[in-house]
């Protein structure tokens, strides 16, 4: 009886969301997700689950309108970025999505704690050995189309954002930085920019700067307690500039 039960309501919510639009706020990263569950104060007896993790609805997120948002943890690396970006445009019936979080910055292009806004995604670690390498890694790229009607900050770093399942390497980041123009390298956002634009789904990428990769590596490399403290300061940015977006 109690699967029933549990199934009719499963039912109901995805029913009721399949009939309006909503606006999905994707988060990577584990310890982006705690951070901002904390921020915005999210009981344990609210979250909902999905195969990829919780997500939770909040109402009247947003500063200037009463759009239906939901939080949804995507998780870390592209192979979880995809699948569950699909799954919330399968499930959540998005309007936008928008994806916050975390990203390594490249020496000279930006400061700590700059807020980036993706332009183009590009997969940067495929390596091809029969065909040209240039093909595989155009494939992948991802030119998003920016909503003129959105307003961002001033201060918001317009560039193109790169995307592998590793974080910078500093022996290659004077490559990196020239060869794709990137401000930014982060382990998603290439991956659902990808899949968003698969589905004809308007996505919003804001990455904030947790630290600056030079070729003598990272602050916050081996020192996951930095992280963290970072991550904090970047989510909560983040999470003030999407409340303002709508």
């Amino acid at each position: 009886m109690k699967k029933l039960l549990l199934y009719i309501l499963l039912q109901f919510f995805f029913c009721n969301c399949s009939q309006r639009k909503n606006i999905i706020i994707i988060i990577s990263a584990n310890t982006e997700w705690v951070s901002a569950k904390n921020i915005l104060q999210i009981k344990t007896d609210t979250l909902q689950y999905s195969p990829y993790g919780e997500f939770f609805s909040v109402d009247n997120f947003f500063s200037l309108s009463k759009q239906n948002v939901f939080f949804f943890h995507g998780g870390w690396g592209k192979i979880d970025s995809a699948a569950s970006t699909q799954w919330v445009i399968s499930n959540l019936n998005p309007k936008y999505i928008i994806n916050i979080g975390t990203a390594g910055g490249f020496d000279k292009r930006v400061k700590l704690f700059d807020v980036v806004l993706a332009k183009t995604t590009f997969v940067y670690d495929i390596i091809e050995k029969i065909d040209n390498a240039q093909s595989a890694i155009d494939n992948y790229k991802t030119e998003i189309q920016i909503d003129p009607s959105i307003k961002f900050p001033k201060d918001i770093v317009l560039s193109n954002i790169i995307s592998a399942d590793q974080d910078l390497d500093p022996s290659k980041i004077n490559k990196l930085s020239k060869s794709y123009n990137a401000s930014a390298a982060d382990w998603e956002s290439a991956s659902i920019a990808r899949i968003c634009h698969k589905n004809n789904i308007q996505v919003i990428i804001l990455r904030g700067i947790s630290d600056i990769v030079t070729s003598n590596g990272s602050i916050v490399y081996k020192n996951q307690k930095l992280f963290e403290k970072n991550s904090n300061i970047i989510m909560k940015k983040t999470l003030e500039i999407t409340k303002n977006l709508f």
